[in-house]
């Protein structure tokens, strides 16, 4: 992974941080960091997921829908869940369906609502792809104590609340 110090940036950084008040250099090594590990690990799991013919999106749904299997879910639903726009849904799903991962249909609930369901075929992926899944997510966090582990989750959760800092106006 980049270290900061090979940036193209850096002096920069250090040049600005002399000259701004309230800045500290070591909080934007950070996030530099977190960036690069965000960027990695998303590109790992491209891959990852690529071996099974999937991408993130899709796997992010073919899981709800798994735990949902007898009811299904709306596309809407779905979207809020896995944090895409309805459009975006739609494409997602128009390749699951021809893939034959899942299925629309009408919805239990509400005949005029369309609900989407795994298939056996996305059922029997999901089953086969799971345990190579979490083998390669525990040997990647096997590189830190049980406490650590803690520690960073704990971490993450307190960085999360500071993201409005970098979101709102």
């Amino acid at each position: 992974m980049a270290r900061l110090s090979d940036a193209p940036f850096y002096e920069t950084l250090r040049e600005i941080a002399g000259q701004t008040p309230g800045l500290e250099v070591d909080a934007i090594e950070t996030c530099f960091v977190m960036r690069q590990f965000g960027r990695e690990i998303r590109a790992a799991l491209d891959v990852h997921f690529g071996r099974y013919g999937l991408s993130r999106g899709r796997f992010l749904i073919l899981i709800l829908l798994l735990h949902r299997a007898d009811t299904g879910l709306r596309p809407a639903e779905l979207a809020d869940q896995i944090g895409v726009t309805r459009a975006s849904m739609t494409g997602l799903l128009d390749g699951l369906e021809d893939a034959g991962l899942v299925e629309r249909g009408r919805d239990l609930n509400d005949r005029r609502a369309i609900s989407i369901r795994i298939t056996k075929e996305g059922k029997k992926l999901i089953e086969r792809m799971l345990p190579d899944h979490f083998r390669r997510t525990t040997a990647m966090m096997s590189t830190l104590s049980r406490s650590e582990r803690k520690t960073l989750a704990s971490l993450i959760s307190k960085l999360a609340d500071g993201l409005s800092a970098v979101r709102d106006p």
